[in-house]
C-alpha cells in the first residue's frame, strides 16, 4: 500500500474553536452520531486524511488490528467525541472509527462533548438552545433560526408524555416521549415540509420554522378548547393553506424575500406577547403507539 502525506489532513479543533471564540460545554452524553459529521481530531489531524485513511504504515497497521480483533459485525466500542456546531471532532477513537468506515458503517456510538457559543446574538442563542434542547430530549437534528422555538417543541413533548402516561402501564420518561413524539408528529411533518413549494418559497427557513411556524398557527386557529383535538393530518391542512397562499406569488424572488422578512418577525412576536400554544401538541393524537 502507498501512504501519500501530501493529502488533506483531519480538521484541528484547536484552531477550529479558537476562531468561533466558543468556550462553554455541555456533556450530551452518549447518542448516536453520522460518521459522515466527523471531520477532524483534537490531537492526531496529522495522521489521517479527511476520510480517516491512514497516512503511515504503523497507523494502518492499528486499523487493521482493530478490524481483526473485531471482524465484520462486532460493534466497536464508543468513541469520545466533540462537537462544535453540526460538526465532531475525534478525542479518542481514531483507529476504530477508520475501520468502521472500511466496513461502510454510516453511524457510530459516541459520549459526545458539545462546545456552544456565547449569547451575544439571535444565531448564537439559538444554538445554545438546541444543545439545551438536544440534552433534555436525545434529539439533536430540528434546527430553528429562533431560541423560542424550541419552547414550543418541550411544550409539545412534554403533553405527549403526559398523554403517554394516561394511558401506558409503564411510567414514560423524557427522552422515550421525545423519541416517539419525534416519531409520529415532528417527522411525518417535516418530511412533508421538504417535499413542498413551502421549503422551497421560504429558502432561509429552516425545516423546523416552518414546522413551528404551522402548529402556531393551527393554535391561532383552533383557540384553547378542550375538545378531542387535532391529529397529525390538521397538520398538512395548515401546510396546505400556506402553499395555496404563496404559490402563485412566490414566483417573483423579491415578493419571496419579503414574505420571509414577514415570515420571521411573525413568530418572535407572538413569542413576545407571551402565547401559550398549547392546542397543537394538547391534541394529541389517536393513534399513537401504546
Amino acid at each position: 500500500m502507498v501512504f501519500v502525506k501530501s493529502r488533506r489532513p483531519l480538521r484541528n479543533f484547536q484552531q477550529e474553536v479558537q476562531k468561533k471564540g466558543y468556550e462553554s460545554r455541555i456533556d450530551q452524553g452518549t447518542r448516536t452520531v453520522s460518521i459522515e459529521h466527523i471531520v477532524g481530531s483534537i490531537s492526531r489531524s496529522a495522521d489521517f486524511s479527511r476520510g480517516f485513511s491512514p497516512k503511515s504504515s504503523n497507523t494502518e497497521a492499528r486499523v487493521r488490528h482493530i478490524e481483526e480483533v473485531f471482524g465484520e459485525h462486532q460493534p466497536f466500542p464508543t468513541v469520545d467525541l466533540y462537537k462544535l456546531d453540526d460538526e465532531y471532532y475525534v478525542v479518542d477513537g481514531h483507529h476504530r472509527i477508520a475501520a468502521a468506515r472500511r466496513r461502510g458503517q454510516r453511524f457510530v456510538d459516541a459520549h459526545v462533548i458539545e462546545y456552544i457559543p456565547p449569547a451575544t446574538s439571535r444565531e448564537n442563542r439559538s444554538i445554545r438552545r438546541r444543545s439545551e434542547f438536544a440534552l433534555e430530549t436525545g434529539i439533536d437534528d430540528i434546527t430553528l433560526s429562533h431560541p423560542d422555538g424550541y419552547d414550543t417543541l418541550m411544550e409539545q413533548v412534554a403533553r405527549y408524555r403526559a398523554w403517554l402516561n394516561r394511558h401506558e402501564p409503564v411510567s414514560v420518561g423524557l427522552r422515550e416521549a421525545a423519541r416517539r413524539w419525534y416519531g409520529v408528529w415532528y417527522l411525518p411533518v417535516a418530511e412533508r415540509i421538504e417535499a413542498t413549494e413551502a421549503h422551497q418559497s421560504f429558502p432561509r427557513a429552516t425545516v423546523g420554522d416552518i414546522y413551528v411556524y404551522l402548529c402556531r398557527q393551527l393554535e391561532q386557529r383552533t383557540g384553547d378548547g378542550q375538545g378531542d383535538g387535532e391529529d397529525v393530518g390538521s397538520c398538512f391542512r395548515e401546510l396546505d393553506i400556506l402553499i395555496q397562499a404563496t404559490k402563485n406569488i412566490t414566483e417573483d424572488a423579491r415578493v419571496t424575500e419579503r414574505l420571509l422578512d414577514i415570515f420571521s418577525p411573525l413568530i418572535q412576536e407572538l413569542a413576545d406577547r407571551g402565547t401559550r400554544l398549547r392546542r397543537f401538541s394538547g391534541a394529541l393524537p389517536r393513534n399513537a403507539s401504546r
